[in-house]
């Protein structure tokens, strides 16, 4: 079962990158998005 998850993990990446090789703008404003959003959940503004 463990294994099963991480290869699944693996291939969710794998598609991931996939996506953002033949859609690389796409993507990377996709990846930096969630970053952002991270960022905003672990340090919230104070505003």
């Amino acid at each position: 079962k463990g294994t099963r998850y991480v290869s699944s993990k693996a291939a969710t990446w794998k598609a991931i990158r996939d996506t953002s090789r033949n859609n690389h703008r796409r993507g990377t404003m996709f990846i930096l998005r969630i970053l952002v959003e991270a960022r905003s959940i672990k340090r919230p503004s104070c505003r």
